[in-house]
């Protein structure tokens, strides 16, 4: 049985740990707080809370100019975005992708959301059908990692 005090809890967990890593002299400890607090928001089934935290992290990231932890946040955006906006979704799985691939990085998100992100990928796909989907997906992959990053808040700030 779930305790009150304890589902409460669980929902303010997500973004608890963020504030503190903004005074932190390492600037990744910001970045990687906030796509922990994406991923929990989106493990909990509480994407309306993971929009906000995803926007904070992707404009973290371009203000880093940061190369790590972005194609993760471009996964984490295809899994928010993949039902209402599946064509942004796959442009931002293909940004992921040529990220991965350019920094030798091993792909998915966490292993928890693997499935999900498996899941995204086939849901996309099935909605914009093979063509349309792998076109987006290599738009994705063309763009410059900055360009990549706007496109995707500008979609999740409209959606």
């Amino acid at each position: 049985q779930c305790h009150p005090r304890r589902a409460y809890h669980s929902r303010q967990l997500p973004t608890e740990a963020v504030p503190p890593t903004r005074r932190s002299p390492v600037p990744q400890a910001a970045v990687m707080a906030l796509a922990r607090a994406v991923e929990v928001a989106v493990l909990l089934g509480r994407v309306h809370d993971a929009r906000p935290l995803l926007l904070d992290l992707l404009e973290t990231l371009r203000q880093l100019g940061a190369r790590r932890w972005v194609a993760e946040a471009q996964e984490l955006a295809a899994i928010i975005l993949g039902n209402d906006d599946p064509d942004t979704a796959a442009l931002a799985l293909g940004a992921a992708r040529r990220l991965r691939t350019a920094l030798n990085e091993p792909s998915g998100p966490v292993f928890l959301l693997a499935g999900c992100l498996e899941a995204t990928v086939d849901g996309v796909c099935g909605a914009l059908g093979p063509a349309a989907f792998l076109a987006a997906e290599s738009e994705g992959a063309t763009l410059p990692v900055d360009a990549a990053l706007a496109r995707v808040a500008t979609r999740l700030c409209n959606g």
